[in-house]
């Protein structure tokens, strides 16, 4: 049976009687019949810089506790932005904030000292402010069922305030509270992106990946390395730098195991594998006045670094991606989160997605840092103020990512508000199944102007890195109004084979990319927001978690 979104999103039930035998067979509160629900501290909702809502009839009249009020199950999000406020969470209340200059619908949650701890879930506060502001409904009697890592689940008890309005109560806007509610029972399982929410995202995506790496007319991966670095001399500079560069940057010795673990999360620089990108230009049918044109973009630009992140923070990486209500779902198979400042997704105007930004952990903050220090490292120069303080996962459980495109978009500026100009880019690669998939995918980078090849296929670009599990690419700052990158199938030449094979990926790739963002970019973003420049709004908060992998 087919369903809306948002009742699909939210579990919702689809009748109020649907919601009654829901109810009996939950573990919900039952319904209140002692006529006392004027208590504020029992979760009276409020709005912002009025009295509270009553309870007790209006004028028209009202229903009161024997009348038998629905109690609804709403979800709570935001909470990792008011983390000091989790406590006193015994006697919570709910507000209207019709002054949110982000949501006009907002209802936030208080504690016990009436401090926020969140807000209700957009989807569901688009509904309930509407008949609350109309004084049609009130919800009274808050109380907190459940409390997880990034949401709560609280229910509230919806009375009826203008009798007047009791028929259009029952038969249109209760169901539609109803419709929109979170089900209690399907709370813990409907996040979870298991073996089935795998097959039903992800179905076709891997057969169509190998058939486009069919196209590919030559073996990638037999071609040549450009040098990481040329000297002056254009000699080709050895690696690591010396140990008078990393001294001048206060950095431990190129070969001190511990202090590079406990300071940066990274393997010293002396075990890295430092290179540069694959050079595909003798193989792409272009004149030699677009190659010169494309070499004067590429070379010293793009980077591929191994061997650099070490085991453990790879496997506290891992941890924090399996979390409970990691992700948000972006579109497709692909799921994503941020952390520190927030970042638009999108390529044109008029279908651009807002993603915000969490709160850093120190785990996020340390994954920072080893990216400031990386690219530092390899351009020998740092990163501009206030360096990488912005992380972006990206997750797609098949798929081998986008195709070509550009994280800035000169004349786009509703992307562009958050970050620094220049922006320059390092992005970690992890794979969920290290020994299947290692190597099965490439990035590859052409630029946009005057690169015109007789053969347009995917796969005749400039310059390509093939990844690897814990690698970081390296792009230079700028690179992005010059370029464009893409993430394709690595395809295979067997010996004897004419035709390449690519095997299609087994297991979920993550990728971790570092940016720059503004320090004040919430604000840099409300123009825009004010104007409807999104399409929709994602995070902080994720609510969507992957399984442990499957080869344990």
């Amino acid at each position: 049976m087919s369903c809306s979104k948002k009742r699909k999103a939210f579990g919702g039930f689809s009748t109020a009687r649907a919601f009654m035998n829901e109810i009996n067979t939950a573990d919900a509160p039952q319904q209140r019949n002692d006529g006392d629900n004027t208590n504020a501290a029992a979760g009276v909702l409020e709005t912002q810089g009025t009295k509270p809502v009553p309870s007790e009839p209006n004028k028209a009249g009202s229903t009161s506790s024997d009348q038998n009020p629905f109690t609804v199950y709403l979800t709570v999000m935001g909470i990792n932005y008011h983390k000091e406020n989790i406590h006193s969470l015994d006697s919570i209340t709910l507000h209207r904030e019709t002054e949110n200059s982000f949501d006009a619908n907002a209802i936030c949650v208080k504690n016990g000292e009436r401090n926020i701890v969140g807000h209700i879930a957009k989807e569901q506060a688009s509904i309930l402010a509407r008949h609350i502001d109309g004084n049609i409904v009130s919800l009274d009697n808050v109380s907190l069922k459940e409390q997880r890592e990034a949401t709560f689940l609280v229910t509230a008890e919806v009375n009826l305030l203008d009798e007047e309005k009791r028929e259009q109560f029952r038969s249109e806007i209760l169901p539609e509270i109803i419709g929109i509610q979170t089900n209690p029972t399907e709370y813990q399982k409907r996040d979870m992106i298991n073996d089935d929410a795998v097959h039903q995202l992800a179905q076709g995506i891997t057969a169509q990946d190998a058939e486009t790496a069919s196209t590919c007319r030559f073996d990638i991966l037999q071609m040549k390395h450009v040098p990481w670095k040329k000297n002056v001399d254009d000699t080709v500079a050895t690696w690591p730098p010396n140990q008078d560069f990393l001294d001048k940057l206060g950095l431990g010795k190129a070969d001190d195991k511990q202090w590079w673990q406990e300071k940066t999360g990274l393997k010293p620089p002396s075990m890295w594998n430092v290179t540069g990108a694959i050079d595909l230009l003798p193989k792409v049918p272009i004149s030699s006045h677009q190659k010169t044109r494309a070499i004067e973009i590429l070379d010293d630009a793009v980077h591929g670094v191994t061997n650099v992140w070490s085991d453990e923070t790879l496997e506290e990486l891992r941890t924090l991606m399996q979390s409970a209500d990691f992700w948000c779902y972006r579109s497709s198979d692909a799921f994503i989160k941020a952390y520190g400042g927030p970042y638009v997704l999108g390529q044109e105007e008029g279908k651009l997605k807002l993603l915000k930004g969490a709160p850093h952990t120190s785990l996020t903050e340390q994954i920072c840092r080893g990216h400031n220090l990386v690219y530092e490292l390899i351009h020998l120069t740092k990163p501009p103020e206030p360096g990488f303080n912005t992380l972006i996962f990206g997750l797609n459980l098949r798929r081998s990512g986008s195709h070509y495109h550009q994280d800035m978009i000169d004349l786009l500026k509703a992307k562009n508000a958050p970050l620094v100009s220049r922006q320059l880019v390092v992005t970690t690669v992890y794979y969920e199944k290290l020994e299947d998939d290692n190597g099965k995918e490439l990035v590859l980078w052409k630029p946009i102007l005057n690169f015109n090849p007789r053969d347009d296929s995917l796969y005749m670009a400039a310059r390509g890195i093939q990844t690897l599990h814990g690698m970081v690419h390296v792009q230079r700052a700028g690179l992005q109004s010059y370029t464009q990158h893409g993430v394709f199938h690595t395809p295979i030449f067997e010996d004897g084979d004419i035709e390449p094979v690519s095997d299609a990926r087994r297991g979920y790739r993550v990728a971790i990319t570092a940016r720059i963002t503004f320090p004040d970019s919430d604000k840099r973003l409300e123009p825009y927001l004010e104007n409807d420049h999104y399409s929709s709004v994602l995070g902080p908060d994720g609510n969507k978690t992957i399984c442990l992998s499957r080869n344990e």
